[in-house]
């Protein structure tokens, strides 16, 4: 039995960033990744095509608001698409994002591993918010603990059922 390609598109103003992402995304993993530099080009397709993950850079003209938009968008051909945001390390760019509908914010420059992890378990069903924070919890549930020692919080810790 094969498994499923996954449809992972990238939203992304700088075409180079998007070619360094949909390589790695398709060699490493044998995705499918179509890329965008338009929210409105990214949004008609998604109408049409099912997309798994949209990884979304939030410095693309659009990018911010897109999480929001996809999340109020009826017409996905999937509607539980998922929404990895690429932004700056700064923790005041990731909470907008987080609130907008954002599944994980990771801080840009991302590294390879780090990002193709992330989609991983996106992917098998382990929905978590990540924030690269280094202050104080973010108000985070008490049964919080971090993942790594790399100040990444985990919000919704996977239930253990």
């Amino acid at each position: 039995m094969t498994s499923r390609v996954h449809s992972i598109a990238i939203l992304a103003a700088n075409p180079a960033f998007s070619s360094i992402l949909a390589d790695m995304l398709q060699a490493e993993r044998g995705h499918r990744v179509p890329c965008f530099t338009e929210v409105e080009a990214l949004t008609t397709f998604m109408v049409i095509s099912p997309v798994d993950i949209v990884l979304l850079d939030a410095d693309a003209e659009g990018g911010r608001e897109l999480a929001q938009q996809l999340r109020h968008q009826p017409r996905l051909a999937n509607p539980f698409v998922q929404i990895v945001a690429l932004t700056r390390a700064n923790p005041a760019f990731h909470r907008p994002l987080l609130a907008a509908g954002a599944d994980l914010v990771l801080p840009k420059p991302v590294a390879p591993a780090r990002l193709l992890a992330a989609v991983d378990g996106l992917l098998i069903g382990e929905q978590r918010s990540v924030v690269n924070w280094v202050g104080p919890a973010l108000s985070a549930p008490t049964e919080t603990r971090p993942l790594s020692t790399d100040n990444v919080v985990q919000l919704f810790p996977r239930r253990q059922d």
